[in-house]
């Protein structure tokens, strides 16, 4: 199975074939270009990763990955990674040229320098995850409260207990 990853996230759709999310993203990009003049659009296939650029600035890029279908019934007892973003060069290099800054060895040099270390600092991440729990948490105690059949489909018979608040 393969997935596409649009700018650094994971879409939801998965596909048979690595030929079949191929045809998707180029489904995807004529629908949103087709009211822009075709010598205005530009297609890279750099380093397995597809630009589309419109007048020479960074439209969009997309990634198409493969995966086990099944990983998730093989991980479920296990602290698996379920996210991830990949950075490569050309993200840098087309920074620097969207702000119209000369890609060269040195440019590049400080970009990975000044870039190495900027998502270091989970701590507003890990905040942004205590948030969604704690809305899950309020969807859970007002479905029950409700008697609303969402509270049954929401706690499966393996996590039938919600912990109460201290």
């Amino acid at each position: 199975m393969f997935k596409i990853i649009k700018n650094n996230t994971s879409t939801m759709a998965s596909y048979e074939s690595k030929k079949e999310a191929y045809n998707a993203i180029l489904s995807i990009l004529f629908e949103i270009t087709k009211n822009v003049p075709a010598n205005s659009i530009e297609m890279i296939n750099a380093k397995d990763r597809l630009d589309f650029l419109i007048d020479g600035k960074l439209f969009a890029f997309y990634q198409i990955i493969e995966f086990d279908a099944n990983a998730d019934e093989n991980d479920k007892n296990s602290d698996s990674c379920w996210y991830e973003e990949r950075w490569y060069d050309s993200d840098l290099e087309n920074t620097l040229l969207y702000h119209e800054v000369p890609v060269t060895e040195n440019t590049m040099r400080l970009m990975r320098e000044k870039c190495k270390h900027i998502f270091d600092d989970k701590s507003v991440r890990n905040e942004m995850l205590e948030d969604m729990a704690f809305e899950i948490k309020e969807a859970i105690q007002k479905a029950q409260e409700d008697q609303s059949p969402a509270y049954m489909m929401i706690i499966t018979k393996k996590t039938a207990k919600y912990p109460k608040n201290h």
